[in-house]
Parts: structure tokens; sequence; C-alpha cells
């Protein structure tokens, strides 16, 4: 995992409040199996395989399409409380 991607992980899964734990599920779901030791060494740059770079390509995709999801959810939420102010008034 080169350093640009482990640091956009470790940051994506802070700023999002995501644990650890929550990004195994995913890659499970995307038929990866890591431990929690496993990912926790590969964020810390400790572990560097070919097994290390497809998790961490994985992983920045995963945050991607959940940042995504979350701005599209946050935007129908806004939208749909304009809507119950409007019928307020």
């Amino acid at each position: 995992m080169d350093n640009n991607n482990r640091v956009s992980v470790v940051l994506k899964l802070r700023l999002n409040s995501l644990s650890n734990t929550w990004l195994i599920n995913r890659l499970e779901e995307r038929g990866i199996r890591t431990t929690t030791y496993n990912l926790s060494d590969i964020l810390r740059g400790v572990r560097r395989n070919e097994n290390s770079d497809k998790i961490s390509s994985e992983s920045l995709d995963i945050l991607e399409s959940y940042e995504k999801w979350h701005a599209a959810e946050l935007q129908k939420a806004v939208q749909q409380d304009i809507g119950d102010s409007e019928q307020v008034n």
C-alpha cells in the first residue's frame, strides 16, 4: 500500500467514524478475508505484500463509495427537511 492510500484510508475511516471492523466486514462482502490484526498492520504500513495492496485498493474504493452514498443520503434528508418546512409555512 503506498503511503498516500494508507493515509487516505485511515483518514476516511476516522472522518466517517467507521471502525476497522466495519471495513473488514465490507471487505468480506467483496470476498476479501482479513483480520483486525492484519488490517491494522497494513494501515500502519508494517505489512506490505500483494495481498496488502489488494486490501488497500479495495478499502479505498469501499470508503469512497460509502462517502458518495452518505452524501446522497444527507442530500435527501436536507430536501426532506426543506419540503417539510415548506408544508408547515
